[in-house]
């Protein structure tokens, strides 16, 4: 998952000038060559704009992607990808709906997104959590 900074299809810009056949072409293919499909995705198409007010020079393009090998999506079929709203990016988190492919109850692997840190709240959440644990008698 992540910025490939290419589509696979002309459908996947708006705005600017249109992508040359060759780039989205040899992207596919590189795609393939490792027996990579897209995953698709939930939400908003479009995962990166360009922030310019101006109509004519506004452009949005699916840039972040999900792929997997095919083991792999059948090992896990209902793994859902997820296009964000964005925050303090001009693109789309991509994301994983990791309640639905869970296979077993317990804690889930940290994961930090940057984008916390900007929250209003996020000191006092971090200082407030930490000292639980430190009280906690299984520390």
């Amino acid at each position: 998952m992540g910025n490939f900074n290419e589509i696979l299809f002309s459908y996947e810009k708006e705005g600017g000038q249109p992508r040359g056949q060759i780039c989205m072409d040899h992207f596919r293919e590189a795609l393939e060559d490792y027996g990579l499909y897209d995953m698709g995705f939930s939400r908003d198409l479009f995962t990166w704009k360009n922030n310019n007010h101006n109509n004519d020079q506004y452009i949005r393009e699916r840039l972040d992607k999900a792929v997997a090998i095919v083991d792999w999506r059948i090992r896990f079929p209902n793994f859902r990808v997820i296009n964000g709203e964005p925050r303090h990016s001009d693109h789309r988190p991509v994301t994983e709906d990791n309640a639905r492919i869970r296979s077993s109850p317990g804690p889930t692997a940290f994961r930090f997104e940057a984008g916390w840190a900007q929250e209003e709240n996020c000191a006092s959440i971090v200082e407030n959590v930490w000292n639980l644990t430190m009280q906690s008698p299984s520390w």
